[in-house]
């Protein structure tokens, strides 16, 4: 069982560099970008995610999956919300898709793949995450 303030390290491999922090999103099954964000608002929804999660705005976030889902267009849209001023602080999968590299990379958002652990089972919605994607390294500060 895990306590509030309890440090939790991942290890995996970092995608695209960088170093970035934030309350974390996880969703536990796979996220198509075309179908689950809005690119104008920042915002997650349309039928993809759990109902808790409809509405909640990805900017600044930790947004944690196990993999996307979908076409080329996916990336496109992640692409369309960074530039529209809504990027997450850092995304988390366990393995990497061509949807979420083509987003990411042309992005230039932190992103990790191939953790040692489950994310979506050790990190929950909630906890504070700093991502070091240079290093291949997640920090997870449990908040409950």
């Amino acid at each position: 069982m895990t306590k509030k303030g309890m440090k939790i390290v991942l290890n995996g491999r970092g995608v695209v560099g960088g170093v970035a922090e934030g309350n974390a999103i996880v969703l536990k099954k796979s996220l198509s970008f075309w179908s689950g964000l809005n690119p104008q608002t920042g915002t997650l929804g349309r039928g993809q995610v759990p109902p808790e999660l409809v509405g909640e705005n990805i900017k600044g976030k930790v947004l944690v999956y196990p993999f996307g889902k979908g076409s080329t267009a996916g990336g496109a849209i992640l692409f369309w919300n960074c530039k529209n001023g809504f990027a997450p602080a850092a995304i988390i999968n366990q393995k990497l898709d061509t949807v979420v590299a083509n987003g990411v990379i042309a992005s230039k958002v932190p992103t990790i793949i191939e953790l040692d652990q489950d994310p979506c089972q050790v990190i929950e919605t909630g906890d504070f995450v700093k991502v070091d994607a240079d290093n291949g390294t997640v920090e997870v500060t449990k908040t409950e």
